[in-house]
């Protein structure tokens, strides 16, 4: 169980640092490329940090209903402009406050 649950494992990170390297060789170098990949998520992570630590009264229910939908704009702006991807930090994480905060208020907290 355990030794094709790893073979599993390896296949699928191979797959992922193949997939990465082929994306990296389209920019000019790595830094530029992990600030990218970390320009799509990162915010969101902060956003749900940030909640959690400033705006008490938001449940999990409504954070994680933010999340998803705050991420889906990020993907969404990212496809469509790749040059400000630096900004996508701060847009998901105001994303996710604004919209948790919204969502609790509305009542999908519960």
């Amino acid at each position: 169980h355990y030794l094709r649950a790893s073979k599993i494992a390896i296949v699928l990170w191979g797959g992922f640092i193949v997939a990465f390297a082929m994306f990296v060789s389209l920019l000019e170098n790595l830094i530029q490329a992990v600030n990218m990949v970390g320009s799509m998520f990162y915010g969101t992570i902060l956003g749900i940090f940030f909640t959690a630590f400033f705006l008490k009264s938001v449940k999990s229910r409504a954070i994680f209903y933010a999340a998803l939908v705050g991420e889906a704009i990020v993907l969404v702006c990212f496809w469509f402009n790749k040059d400000a991807y630096l900004w996508y930090n701060p847009l998901g994480c105001g994303l996710v406050m604004g919209m948790g905060w919204l969502f609790e208020k509305m009542g999908l907290g519960e």
